[in-house]
């Protein structure tokens, strides 16, 4: 009788021992869960923070491209009034250097960008009066080369996205030496192009 007692005393503490073991790895796995589901949350934080990011640096480069393009059709618009309105029985330097915007008969040298640019800038230029020429930026030609064709310029512009490092230094060098203009443009683009004709046109000291 005494036994049977014994029992049952024992027997619940030895049911909870049982269990006890079961309730340790449940509680684990559910700290697991809670450390996974944090760093899924933050690697989700930080992705959002990244496109935030990228959509911003999207929206200023619109927003330059847009200004570009504004730029662009200014120019292009000042072209074609000029063309309508100038009298080719009487016209000569003069009268194209008291146009807005005129580069009166200077020479651009325009260095790197692409070759197939090139027909669309000379004419552009043209159309303010100027005279066009251009260098490949050292791939093709020496450095020697490149002072030279420099030399026959009035004012040089420059693309930063394609043009080597060496020939850009190069340039600005001997520009600063030899006091000529020299205008980087952010991009070899037409309305790049067009925005830093109209820049160089504004600088003249001339008009």
């Amino acid at each position: 009788m005494h036994y049977h007692k014994k029992l049952l005393l024992i027997q619940p503490k030895q049911t909870a021992n049982q269990y006890r073991p079961k309730q340790d790895m449940m509680d684990k796995q559910v700290n697991i869960n809670l450390e996974q589901h944090k760093l899924s949350e933050k690697k989700w934080t930080l992705q959002l923070l990244h496109e935030e990011e990228k959509r911003q640096k999207l929206e200023q480069a619109l927003e330059k491209s847009l200004q570009e393009k504004q730029a662009l059709e200014t120019s292009l618009l000042t072209v074609l009034k000029q063309k309508n309105n100038v009298n080719e029985e009487n016209t000569d330097a003069c009268s194209f250097c008291s146009t807005d915007k005129d580069l009166c008969g200077r020479c651009v040298l325009y260095i790197g960008g692409r070759s197939k640019q090139y027909s669309y800038f000379r004419t552009l230029v043209q159309h303010k009066n100027g005279r066009f020429i251009h260098h490949d930026g050292g791939r093709e030609s020496s450095h020697q080369h490149l002072i030279r064709t420099v030399n026959q310029a009035d004012v040089v512009l420059c693309p930063l996205d394609c043009v080597s490092h060496t020939a850009m230094n190069i340039v600005k060098r001997h520009c600063k030496h030899h006091t000529k203009p020299l205008v980087f443009i952010p991009r070899s683009s037409l309305s790049a192009f067009a925005k830093g004709l109209d820049e160089l046109a504004i600088n003249d000291p001339a008009t």
